[in-house]
């Protein structure tokens, strides 16, 4: 089953800048899939400029460490973790929902127990 983490900012998000800050940490974006890759990992990502949402999705394998490192230096007002349905849409049965703060302690207290 697909996870995916969806970042709510309550404001306007601009893509581009999103894109970039990837590619300056070594992924690109293929904006007809949608897929973020280095050549090795890869990951789904949306980004919904006007409503100010990122979207991410496993992409046939674990979300790359670059998905979270975009996480913990993008604060925003809410993250979501949810699992995608059989038809492969987010299942919004699923979500857990967290802020920004309480999603990067629970991230980086799993990487200290690791």
């Amino acid at each position: 089953m697909s996870e995916c983490i969806s970042m709510e900012f309550g404001e306007a998000v601009d893509g581009e800048e999103t894109k970039k800050w990837f590619n300056e940490n070594g992924f690109d974006y293929d904006a007809d899939t949608g897929v973020l890759t280095n050549g090795n990992d890869q990951t789904y990502m949306t980004v919904y400029s006007q409503v100010g949402n990122v979207f991410f999705r496993e992409w046939e394998q674990p979300f790359p460490d670059i998905v979270f490192q975009y996480v913990l230096n993008h604060p925003c007002q809410t993250v979501s973790l949810l699992t995608v349905d059989e038809k492969g849409y987010p299942d919004k049965k699923t979500a857990s929902e967290f802020s920004h703060k309480d999603f990067t302690t629970l991230l980086l207290n799993e990487d200290g127990e690791e």
